[in-house]
C-alpha cells in the first residue's frame, strides 16, 4: 500500500508535468503567432516589383532621371520634368505597389500647364524597389526629399508648390506638407490616417484573408512597430493646413478607401474639398478613366496654383 507521505510528491510530479506540456503549448503557439506576423508583415511591405509600362518619352516629355535621398537614408527612383520657367512645381507621389509610369500621364498633363513636376516612386514600390514600404509610417519623409530638392531650385517658383499622392502617398503628402508653407495646394487620393486600418486592407487584398484575430495580432505588432521605429507615426497630424488648398479624393473603383478618405477630410479644418471620381488612381490606369481623373487634378492645380508671372516656355 503507498504511503500517505508519498501522495504530494506524485502530485507534485504530475503539476509540474502539466506545467512542462503548457508551457511546450505556449511555446509552440507563440512561436505559430510570430510566424505568421513575420510572413504577413514580410508579404505587405514588400509589394511586388511593378514594371514601368512606359517612359516619358510615350508622352514626349524630356524627363531627368534623379535619386531622392530620403532622411533616413532611403534613396527613391524619380524623374525632374521642368516647365516654364519661374512656375510651381509639383511632387507627385505614386501609391503603395506603383511605379513612376503609374504617374506619367499626370506629369504631362501638368507640364502642359508650365508646371515642373517631380515625380517618384514611394519606398518599397516601384520597378526597382528601394527599401521597404512602412505603410506611412515614414513616407512623410520622402516626400519631405521632394520638397527639400525644390526649394534648392532656382528655376521654379519657391514659395507656390504643389503635391499630389495617393493612399501612401497621399498620407504622406498631407503630413509632410502641414509643416511647409510654401506647399500651397495638395490633392490627396485615398488618404487614410490610421495605419492600421490601411494594414488590415492590404492583408485583405493581398493575402486574401479577411479575419478579425488576425486584425487584431497585426494591430498589436503594428504598435511594437511603431513604438520602436516610429514614435508617433501612427497619428495624422492636419493642424497645418488649415490655409492651404486641399482636395480629398475618393474613387468608386476602391471602396474600401472611401471611408477612410472621407474620416480624412472630415478631420481638416477649415472644411477642405471632396470628390468622388469613377476611377481612384491604380496601376496601369488607362482610357477614358485616365483621361477624366488626370482632367481632375490637372484642373485644381490650375485654379489654385498656377503663377501668372511665370513665363511661357519649359526650362532645362
Amino acid at each position: 500500500m503507498e504511503s500517505p507521505m508519498n501522495r504530494p510528491s506524485r502530485a507534485r510530479r504530475r503539476a509540474g508535468k502539466y506545467a512542462k506540456t503548457a508551457l511546450l503549448a505556449a511555446g509552440v503557439f507563440l512561436s505559430a503567432v510570430v510566424g505568421v506576423l513575420a510572413f504577413v508583415g514580410y508579404r505587405v511591405s514588400h509589394p511586388r516589383e511593378s514594371a514601368e509600362a512606359v517612359s516619358p518619352t510615350h508622352y514626349l516629355l524630356t524627363a531627368r532621371d534623379l535619386t531622392l535621398l530620403s532622411r533616413d537614408g532611403t534613396t527613391l527612383a524619380g524623374y525632374w520634368i521642368a516647365g516654364a520657367h519661374g512656375a510651381p512645381a509639383v511632387v507627385l507621389a505614386t501609391g503603395y505597389g506603383m511605379s513612376r509610369s503609374d504617374g506619367l500621364s499626370l506629369a504631362a498633363a501638368l507640364n502642359r500647364e508650365g508646371f515642373s513636376v517631380l515625380l517618384f516612386a514611394m519606398r518599397g514600390s516601384g520597378e526597382k524597389p528601394r527599401g521597404a514600404s512602412w505603410l506611412g509610417l515614414r513616407e512623410a519623409a520622402d516626400v519631405e526629399a521632394a520638397f527639400d530638392l525644390l526649394e534648392h531650385r532656382t528655376d521654379i517658383d519657391r514659395a507656390r508648390m504643389g503635391v499630389w499622392g495617393v493612399d501612401v502617398g497621399a498620407r504622406a503628402a498631407l503630413s509632410a506638407a502641414g509643416a511647409r508653407s510654401s506647399v500651397r495646394v495638395i490633392v490627396a487620393d485615398s488618404p487614410f490616417d490610421q495605419v492600421s486600418d490601411f494594414l488590415a486592407l492590404r492583408v485583405r487584398e493581398d493575402l486574401g484573408v479577411s479575419s478579425a484575430l488576425l486584425n487584431r495580432l497585426c494591430g498589436w505588432g503594428l504598435r511594437i512597430v511603431e513604438a520602436a521605429a516610429a514614435p508617433g507615426g501612427g497619428k495624422l497630424e492636419l493642424g497645418g493646413l488649415s490655409d492651404r488648398e486641399v482636395l480629398i479624393l475618393h474613387g468608386r473603383n476602391r471602396p474600401a478607401m472611401e471611408p477612410l478618405a472621407v474620416r480624412v477630410h472630415g478631420s481638416i479644418v477649415p472644411t477642405k474639398s471632396l470628390m468622388e471620381v469613377r476611377a481612384s488612381r491604380v496601376r496601369l490606369m488607362a482610357g477614358e478613366e485616365l483621361r477624366d481623373y488626370d482632367a481632375a487634378v490637372v484642373e485644381f492645380f490650375r485654379l489654385h496654383l498656377r503663377n501668372k508671372r511665370a513665363g511661357a516656355k519649359p526650362g532645362k
